[in-house]
């Protein structure tokens, strides 16, 4: 039969019936006639598939072919696979909004992806470089972050803690005490506890930031150590337990695995440590920017790739930094720390930040904010003190 694909221009001809009838396939008038009609039908489905053959659409084909040749192979396929959430992607790159899809983290697997697509070689790279995209952030951030109110570096050197009431409550006194402080930007938290008479060692994946700690030690005449590494890589650079490790508010999001976290802390914890540990609560990081709705899984679903302008700290600042972080729920950071051996003391959650940084917020006592339409219905930080045993 000789299939003909029919234009709009053609489908109103008067004579296309008669000329689908003169194809050799076609031995009356009434067939002829079906088959315009389904073809027509075709055309019209044709014109909008067409229509919505974007960028987005592409990327899912292909990517989809290349899991059809992965699980039709019968080779055995090493490849470990990613999942981006559609909140994950939240971000507009080049006017194109990233869907949901699976990709593999085998770069010559999809290295023609990357050539048809780059914006999502990017996404790609970025979640297997996250260390070095997180590190560039930080970096990034940290002029800016010195300069600003939030950090109030001027009153900070006169002699002002950083530390809030919540984690001094739980640390209680750290005279002549041992601390590793985990993730520990510019050193603020960790000078403030050698400041209380601990003996001090902040940690940060930032070089920019820890060189900024260091002379900040310097200026203040406080005597705390700084390393500058990955949080995993710590046993690399110290050899050394301690009787508190200490990290505080927005530490956890830039970790993929918790487990790993947990095994470092349980590490450098001597027996009968503590682990001391403040951090926002993870239903916060649910909603979007205004809280207006949940645009996030609250459990961990993957990497969250973001293109950030401004910072927490300053929102105001000429700086844009990409990142890399993931969503971790309260029985994933209990769950890891049990798993490694230390015992939970206590569990607090908290209906209040100690910091303004987030947005449409509201002060309802000196340095307790909340979010001004959600008031205290939701909790904004929780807190866990967890001790390795003897």
């Amino acid at each position: 039969m000789n299939r003909l694909i029919l234009s709009q221009k053609e489908a109103e001809s008067s004579n296309l019936i008669d000329k689908l009838s003169a194809c050799s396939g076609f031995r009356d008038r009434a067939r002829a006639r079906k088959f315009y009609f389904r073809q027509s039908d075709f055309c019209r489905r044709s014109r909008q598939l067409r229509r919505k053959e974007s960028t987005q659409y592409k990327i899912k084909f292909a990517v989809h072919s290349r899991l059809t040749e992965i699980r039709t192979s019968s080779k055995p396929c090493d490849e470990k696979p990613f999942f981006l959430k559609k909140s994950s992607c939240k971000v507009r790159r080049n006017g194109i909004f990233f869907p949901p899809f699976l990709y593999t983290s085998n770069k010559q697997n999809h290295g023609s992806l990357q050539n048809d697509f780059p914006n999502l070689g990017q996404t790609m790279t970025a979640e297997r470089n996250y260390l070095e995209v997180n590190k560039h952030s930080w970096n990034n951030r940290t002029d800016a972050h010195l300069k600003s109110d939030f950090y109030d570096l001027d009153g900070f050197l006169k002699g002002k803690s950083s530390l809030n009431s919540i984690e001094l409550d739980l640390l209680g006194d750290v005279k002549g005490k041992s601390i590793l402080h985990l993730q520990c930007h510019f050193g603020q938290d960790t000078i403030s506890l050698g400041r209380l008479g601990a003996k001090a060692t902040g940690i940060d994946l930032a070089d920019k930031a820890i060189e900024s700690a260091k002379q900040l030690a310097k200026e203040t005449r406080v005597d705390a150590s700084f390393i500058c590494c990955n949080l995993y890589d710590l046993p690399n650079y110290l050899d050394q337990q301690f009787d508190f490790v200490f990290t505080s508010y927005g530490t956890i999001t830039w970790l993929p695995d918790l487990d790993k976290w947990a095994k470092i802390i349980a590490h450098f914890l001597k027996p009968g440590g503590k682990f001391i540990f403040v951090e926002f609560h993870p239903v916060v990081w649910m909603f979007d920017d205004n809280f207006e709705k949940v645009g996030y899984n609250y459990f961990n679903s993957g990497p969250i790739i973001e293109t950030e302008t401004g910072t927490y700290a300053d929102k105001s600042a000429n700086i844009e930094q990409e990142s890399v972080c993931w969503n971790h729920s309260t029985s994933e950071v209990l769950n890891s720390l049990i798993s490694n051996g230390l015992e939970i003391n206590s569990f607090d959650e908290f209906d209040y930040s100690p910091y303004n940084c987030f947005n449409k917020t509201i002060e309802i006592e000196p340095h307790k904010y909340r979010i001004g339409h959600l008031d205290n219905k939701i909790p904004m930080v929780f807190s866990v003190v967890a001790s390795k045993k003897y």
